[in-house]
């Protein structure tokens, strides 16, 4: 992450530094080190939106992260920046990024208690994502995910294609 980001500034490509930084935050967040990933999350200057081939988008690790957090006023602030990339993928079609929209909308009605919200934004994702086979969309959402789909599958909803995504959690 280092390298990169002296690769960046010796190049003066400014506009990609905050993606070195989501980067890490969503590294810091796989790896356990929550409070690294939330203090970024809280307290980063976002870019504009754009459309980008970007393997980490920073408003979606920024949303990641606050999920982690334990206070509501973390899961505001996602909710926020969830409403923005909604808005976003209105404006300019990204399917990918639509679809981890509503994975993390259920991720954040889940952690809010509202069960039914967060079911119904996942089972829409679900059925969104199967005809192209999509999983890790998913899966990098870690336990948390994991734990909703078993809630899903569950209710009997789309049995095929949520066996198939849990079965490749680890």
């Amino acid at each position: 992450v280092e390298d990169a980001k002296a690769f960046l500034l010796e190049r003066h490509a400014m506009r990609l530094l905050p993606h070195i930084g989501a980067f890490q935050a969503e590294l810091d967040r796989r790896q356990g080190r929550l409070a690294e990933a939330v203090a970024w999350a809280r307290h980063v200057e976002p870019v504009p939106l754009t459309w980008a081939l970007s393997c980490v988008e920073p408003r979606v690790a920024q949303v990641r992260a606050l999920l982690a957090d334990e206070a509501a006023s973390a899961w505001d602030q996602a909710a926020l920046l969830l409403a923005e990339l909604r808005e976003f993928c209105a404006r300019m079609p990204n399917r990918r990024l639509s679809l981890e929209v509503e994975v993390l909308t259920a991720l954040l009605d889940d952690r809010r208690g509202e069960r039914d919200a967060a079911l119904s934004a996942l089972l829409h994702a679900v059925q969104a994502a199967e005809p192209d086979g999509w999983l890790r969309l998913f899966v990098d959402q870690g336990d948390a995910m994991e734990h909703l789909l078993q809630q899903l599958g569950a209710k009997g909803t789309a049995p095929l294609a949520v066996k198939r995504i849990l079965a490749t959690f680890p």
